[in-house]
């Protein structure tokens, strides 16, 4: 990997994030608190020599993006495989709502929790695949890098950057005011509030 510094942050906040509804590939917009979650990463991003910034190509990530993009004159490059995972059937349902509609699939994944699919959607195991492709396009990509995804798909990726078990990063929160940053160089990872 050629970069410097790879950073990694969530998208700002939606209704659905508000009212505990799982949005998966829903295409949900930013509400008044997601754009100010926006703004602050964006003054935080300003003092940033970016090179490029990567966004699902959801909307509420490249709201996201492009609210950050602006101070750098930067095109935002969405792309797919940076979606959160898909979560099929259990899309607009509460974690409790999931649990009493499919009670199997909880207990599948207490089995084996990367290779179990959500009903009609990906596993973990899919979301890791879609990290690695993504990560073979942009391997030839220099300078400082900003990422902007969602909480499953970010878990999935610093776990692949940094080498660490996924089990050991699964339930790490991931909020919108969390920075990661990543050294490309020494593979070391700091995580920033702001």
């Amino acid at each position: 990997m050629s970069c410097k510094t790879i950073f990694i942050v969530r998208h700002g906040e939606t209704d659905w994030n508000n009212l505990g509804r799982k949005q998966g590939h829903v295409q949900t917009h930013l509400n008044e608190t997601g754009r100010k979650h926006a703004e602050m990463l964006a003054s935080y991003f300003a003092k940033e020599n970016i090179s490029a910034i990567y966004s699902s190509d959801l909307f509420r990530a490249v709201e996201t993006a492009e609210i950050i993009a602006k101070s750098h004159n930067l095109k935002v490059l969405q792309d797919s495989f940076l979606r959160e995972i898909d979560l099929g059937t259990c899309e607009g349902l509460t974690k409790d709502e999931m649990r009493l509609r499919f009670p199997e699939f909880f207990s599948e994944r207490k089995k084996n929790y990367f290779n179990t699919p959500y009903p009609n959607g990906e596993s973990r195991a899919d979301v890791r695949d879609r990290v690695k492709k993504f990560f073979g396009k942009i391997s030839d990509k220099e300078g400082i890098i900003l990422i902007v995804g969602h909480t499953g798909f970010n878990r999935n990726l610093i776990s692949f950057l940094t080498g660490f078990d996924g089990t050991e990063i699964s339930n790490s929160e991931f909020g919108h005011n969390i920075i990661a940053k990543f050294d490309c160089e020494t593979k070391s990872i700091e995580f920033e509030k702001i």
